[in-house]
């Protein structure tokens, strides 16, 4: 129940006058006949973790009953929440003293501060679990499930919740766009669409069926195994993954059937990211390459430094030439000269990087490689 109560204090509660338990690590188990007064120590530990107060707990002719529990080798959470309530101890301990008195009024001190409420329901989440023999009855009365969600979710589970159930709408409104635009393309005839996503590619098969579906580069396609996968599910052509060499290429084709065609980068610029599949723009320009968006943030100039550990603040700059470093971007890929050869190795179809590039640069390099 309880792994960091080091000690409690009970004083005028219910039929105790004066009691003080020592707690020590591991298990402890509370014993005695019914009548003896061990519910009512669950009930102090209730009221220390903010459970509501009655004037009825206190003592016959007191005036004030008070609890007082010491809590130590407190979690990450329990600190950072003390920090921010700025009620950290300096020896790591927190004190949770209530007094109830006989006027109706409570009074919660942790560590010598008064605090509301609030603030005690949310240490007393982090601290301890009070679970009675009629816990799991309940957990089967659908009455209950709205109270025992609010009893046991914390805030930060709760925008935790909101966050993904933002993510999950979200989801269901794209793939409703492009269940829209699976339809469009349909009636427009398009020659195919390059898809990444398995769930997408059933989306088109059904809204699209006469459109052909060519498999992106960011499916990772890097085996004659994943193009064989990717046939079987409706794709007419794979493009492979740029990190093969025309061994691992030729592999691939001679072990694919022939109505499965294949595709390879041969020009321009090669993504940082594994199989394209970057987010460097999107965290840093918010523009997504996975939607089409890509800021090249790879190909930027960056200035680059390296410390001596035992020099601290002693940065020297690793210098590339004059233009900066471009240390996360690849060189241009550029394979005209090696056209032949990829002719021979059968490959179908060949692709030009031209993102971010104008047409008349692209006209310019088409040009070349048709002839």
């Amino acid at each position: 129940m309880i792994e960091l109560l080091q000690s409690l204090t009970v004083k005028n509660f219910a039929i105790i006058d004066n009691l003080s338990i020592d707690f020590h690590k591991g298990f402890t188990a509370i014993t005695g006949e019914t009548g003896a007064g061990k519910s009512l120590l669950i009930d102090a530990i209730g009221l220390l973790l903010g459970e509501r107060a009655s004037v009825s707990m206190i003592r016959s002719g007191e005036q004030k009953a008070s609890i007082e529990g010491v809590f130590c080798e407190l979690s990450r959470h329990t600190k950072d929440l003390l920090d921010e309530f700025d009620l950290l101890d300096d020896d790591d301990l927190l004190i949770i003293r209530r007094e109830l008195y006989s006027n109706g009024k409570s009074l919660v001190r942790v560590n010598g501060s008064a605090i509301n409420m609030g603030q005690v329901i949310q240490l007393a989440q982090t601290i301890a679990d009070i679970h009675t023999q009629n816990d799991t009855k309940k957990l089967f009365e659908p009455k209950n499930y709205l109270s025992f969600i609010d009893d046991n979710t914390t805030l930060s589970v709760l925008k935790e919740y909101q966050n993904l159930r933002n993510h999950y709408l979200n989801a269901i409104k794209n793939y409703d766009e492009i269940v829209k635009q699976a339809r469009m393309l349909e009636k427009l005839k398009v020659d195919a669409v390059i898809v990444a996503d398995g769930g997408i590619v059933e989306i088109i098969k059904k809204e699209a069926p006469n459109v052909e579906i060519h498999i992106s580069t960011q499916a990772n396609i890097v085996s004659s195994h994943t193009a064989n996968f990717w046939n079987k599910n409706g794709a007419k052509r794979v493009i492979l993954g740029r990190e093969l060499n025309k061994n691992q290429i030729k592999e691939i084709i001679n072990n694919t059937p022939e109505n499965l065609e294949t595709e390879i980068f041969i020009h321009g610029a090669i993504c940082f990211g594994y199989s394209g599949r970057c987010f460097l723009s999107d965290f840093l320009a918010g523009r997504s390459a996975n939607l089409g968006d890509c800021a090249q943030s790879c190909r930027w100039a960056y200035n680059v430094y390296v410390e001596e550990h035992n020099k601290p603040g002693n940065l020297m700059p690793v210098e590339y030439d004059d233009k900066g470093t471009y240390i996360f971007s690849s060189k241009d890929l550029c394979l005209i000269k090696e056209i032949p050869e990829i002719i021979e190795m059968g490959v179908d179809s060949l692709k030009i990087e031209g993102r971010l590039k104008t047409e008349y640069y692209l006209a310019s390099v088409v040009n070349a490689y048709r002839k």
